[in-house]
């Protein structure tokens, strides 16, 4: 995953070198890869600040880091979480596709268990909703990936978020049974 998204990112910049219009042009990033059941395992790959959460019996664990610079001043205790929510400068990315040439992203790889949900999405959701929201979106589609995905853009819009709010639900199965 980190080769393909740094061809991509490579092609980003490239393009970007070539029509200087395009100067400030970037966006963020975040995937998801699993391997067959028999290797109950998610490897993320992200940039900037769409993210990703792992939901599993009630609970929302948040897998990746925002690449921003409130983010970092987060990190250094300059703010604190909730200072950064509503800081100016929240949206100001350190790393995204198309920012820099090196750019690579940030890896991560997490067991999942049968039932479990993966959300991947991006800031148009996390500017509306706070964790516990997203998490009781989830709780109430009671495992339905369809479900939760419309119902956790529904209420980022019934926010009045005026952004693109993209949202992925992936459900963990059981591995399936063969029976002769």
């Amino acid at each position: 995953m980190a080769d393909l998204v740094t061809s991509a990112n490579r092609r980003i910049h490239d393009l970007i070198l070539a029509k200087p219009s395009l100067k400030r042009m970037g966006t963020t990033f975040v995937a998801l890869a699993m391997p067959p059941a028999s290797m109950p395992v998610a490897h993320i790959a992200h940039l900037g600040n769409s993210r990703a959460y792992l939901f599993r019996t009630g609970h929302l664990k948040q897998l990746t880091r925002d690449h921003t610079l409130v983010e970092k001043f987060v990190q250094r205790g300059l703010i604190d979480a909730a200072t950064a929510l509503t800081h100016p400068e929240c949206h100001i990315l350190t790393k995204g596709l198309g920012l820099g040439v090196d750019m690579k992203p940030e890896l991560t790889s997490t067991p999942v268990t049968p039932h479990d949900l993966i959300v991947l999405c991006s800031d148009g959701l996390t500017k509306m909703l706070e964790n516990a929201a997203i998490a009781s979106v989830l709780f109430r589609a009671n495992g339905d990936p369809h479900r939760a995905c419309h119902d956790l853009i529904e209420e980022a819009l019934g926010r009045g978020e005026e952004d693109n709010v993209t949202v992925i639900v992936v459900a963990c199965m059981p591995p399936a049974v063969a029976t002769v």
